[in-house]
C-alpha cells in the first residue's frame, strides 16, 4: 500500500513513451489516473515533464525563462508548482485542467521526437511568445 500524502502536492513529471518504433506516448498507462487511485486525497499538479535534462540546471533560452507547462484541478496547488517553477528560473505555464496531461506528455513526445532529429540534439525547448 502506498504511503498517504495527507493532502500534499503530488508532481507528476512522468512520461509513457515508448520508444519501440520512435517516442510515442503509450495511450495504455494512464499515470495522473493511476496516481489518483493510490493517493486518492493528493493534489496532482502534472508539470516537468517537457523539461528536458540539459534545461534542468540552467532554465533559459536566450537569456529567457524557458516555459514550465502544467496542469491540475487544484488552483492552490498549481500555484505552489509555479512559485517552486520560478525560484528554480522558469516561466510557469498554466495549461488548464489534469485532464489536459496527455496534451503535455505528447508535447514532450515532440520535443523528444525533434531532440532525436534535431542538430542541437537535447539543448532544445519551448517557449511561448505573443505580441
Amino acid at each position: 500500500e502506498w504511503p498517504h500524502p495527507e493532502r500534499r502536492v503530488v508532481i507528476d513529471c512522468s512520461n509513457p513513451v515508448d520508444w519501440q518504433d520512435g517516442p510515442r506516448v503509450r495511450e495504455d498507462l494512464q499515470v495522473p489516473e493511476t496516481l489518483r487511485r493510490h493517493w486518492v486525497d493528493a493534489r496532482l499538479v502534472k508539470a516537468f515533464n517537457t523539461v528536458g535534462s540539459a534545461q534542468v540546471l540552467h532554465p533559459t533560452v536566450n537569456g529567457q525563462p524557458i516555459d514550465l507547462f502544467l496542469c491540475g484541478d487544484d488552483e492552490e496547488a498549481k500555484e505552489t508548482v509555479s512559485r517552486l517553477g520560478t525560484g528554480l528560473g522558469f516561466h510557469p505555464v498554466d495549461s488548464g485542467p489534469l485532464r489536459n496531461a496527455p496534451l503535455l506528455e505528447h508535447l514532450a513526445v515532440l520535443l523528444m521526437s525533434l531532440s532525436a532529429h534535431s542538430f542541437r540534439g537535447r539543448s532544445i525547448t519551448l517557449k511561448l511568445e505573443a505580441e
